[in-house]
């Protein structure tokens, strides 16, 4: 009795796997050029690149600032309001609402990734940490630019700068969270 396997035929052995994506020649495996070699690329070497180091710095810091000011928001007003109730509930209402409107930042900034990802699409196996970080940058910018405005904002003590600082917070929160759950796709 022969334990040998049966031939494939011919079209069989030149098929490409329709999940994996590798060409198959007869009885060795060859990696199409488009493809990621899966060993190249682990989660140890991932988590130590410097790429993702700065981002979970920059995503620290922007959540920090964002929860700082959430947190000290309440004080702020009644300081600002000069102590008047219904002033301070008005404002942390429009807070409220306008924090509801991340998801249009959101959307923006996964618009901004998904456009600078598709503008610096090179070849798999030639990307390296700049190139994937290049999609990154508008919506890092914009996140930046959103901290930085709310943080020079917030020491204007007029109520009515009090929108615009709003708006500029939930412009960073978007952007850091977008940001964050998007780094998979970007690493």
């Amino acid at each position: 009795m022969s334990t040998e396997m049966p031939s494939r035929a011919p079209e069989e052995n030149n098929a490409k796997d329709r999940v994996t994506g590798i060409s198959r020649t007869g009885g060795e495996e060859i990696n199409d050029s488009s493809q990621i070699s899966l060993s190249e690329v682990t989660l140890k070497k991932c988590i130590c690149s410097r790429f993702y180091l700065l981002h979970v710095y920059w995503s620290c810091i922007v959540v920090l600032r964002l929860l700082y000011f959430v947190g000290t928001l309440n004080p702020m007003l009644v300081d600002v309001s000069s102590k008047d109730v219904n002033s301070v509930r008005n404002y942390t209402s429009a807070f409220f609402y306008i924090m509801l409107s991340r998801s249009a930042f959101s959307l923006l900034c996964g618009v901004l990734l998904r456009h600078q990802a598709a503008r610096h699409k090179t070849d798999q196996n030639t990307r390296t940490y700049v190139s994937r970080g290049s999609s990154a940058v508008l919506p890092l910018v914009f996140g930046s630019l959103g901290a930085i405005l709310m943080s020079g904002l917030v020491l204007i003590p007029i109520l009515e700068v009090m929108y615009a600082t709003f708006v500029a917070t939930a412009a960073m929160g978007a952007s850091g969270f977008t940001l964050l759950t998007s780094y998979l796709v970007i690493a």
